[in-house]
């Protein structure tokens, strides 16, 4: 049986990734009437027709598709003194 493998990305996207023939359809234009679908990666990024400009408006949305609130910057840690000791004495 022929494999269709795809990729899904975050927004919830799936594209063809790869067509495989079958050993019997090989080296032909023919594919099986039925397709095996295969799940072969799951992308951490959004596919390129749900990204946007860099000046678009950003929100946030989570698995259900709903909008949420910003989340909230997280503020820098403060830095450590550095505590430098004396040199030693000969």
């Amino acid at each position: 049986m022929c494999t269709s493998e795809y990729i899904v990305y975050t927004c919830g996207c799936r594209r063809e990734m790869e067509f495989i023939q079958c050993p019997r359809r090989q080296g032909t234009n023919v594919k099986c009437a039925r397709l095996r679908h295969r799940e072969r990666r799951v992308s951490t990024n959004y596919c390129s027709r749900d990204l946007v400009r860099p000046d678009a408006e950003v929100k946030y949305m989570n698995r259900m598709g709903e909008v949420v609130e910003e989340p909230q910057a997280e503020e820098p840690e403060a830095e450590e003194p550095v505590v430098q000791e004396p040199a030693a004495q000969n």
